[in-house]
C-alpha cells in the first residue's frame, strides 16, 4: 500500500470478479477507482507499489517469469504503465527473480528487494 501527499491510497488487490490483479486508488473522498484495468500493463502478481517524488506508481510484479518492475505515470484520469526492468534486463551481471518490496529514496533511487537473488537493486539516480 502506498499513500500520496493528496491522502489517495494505492493498494494492490485481487479483483474477485474477474481474477485477475489490480492497483486501486482509494481517494480521499472514499472514491475506489481501478487504475491497471486501463491500462496495457497485465499484473500477474503484484509485490511492492511506492510513490516516487513525482507521483508515478512503482510496481514490483512476481509473476511473470522472473519478475517485471513498473513505472506507472498520471495521464489525466488514467495511468500509463511502462517496464522499467524486465526479465530479460540484466543487472550486475543477473536479471531480476522475484522482485518483492520496494521504497523510492530521497534522491529518486528506487530500492527494490530482488528475493531469489539476495540483493537489493538500486534503479534510478
Amino acid at each position: 500500500m502506498a499513500r500520496d501527499s493528496a491522502g489517495n491510497l494505492f493498494i494492490l488487490a485481487q479483483d474477485q470478479a474477474l481474477g485477475n490483479y489490480a492497483v486501486y486508488e482509494l481517494t480521499a473522498a472514499s472514491s475506489w477507482t481501478s487504475i491497471s484495468a486501463v491500462t496495457s500493463a497485465t499484473l500477474i502478481n503484484p509485490y511492492g507499489i511506492a510513490l516516487d517524488h513525482s507521483g508515478n506508481l512503482i510496481v514490483s510484479d512476481i509473476g511473470s517469469s522472473a519478475g517485471i518492475l513498473y513505472k506507472a505515470v498520471k495521464s489525466g484520469s488514467t495511468y500509463n504503465f511502462t517496464t522499467l526492468i524486465s526479465q530479460t534486463t540484466s543487472i550486475n551481471g543477473f536479471t531480476l527473480n522475484s522482485p518483492g518490496q520496494l521504497a523510492v529514496g530521497s534522491s529518486g533511487a528506487i530500492y527494490l528487494a530482488d528475493m531469489n537473488n539476495k540483493r537489493i537493486v538500486i534503479v534510478g539516480p
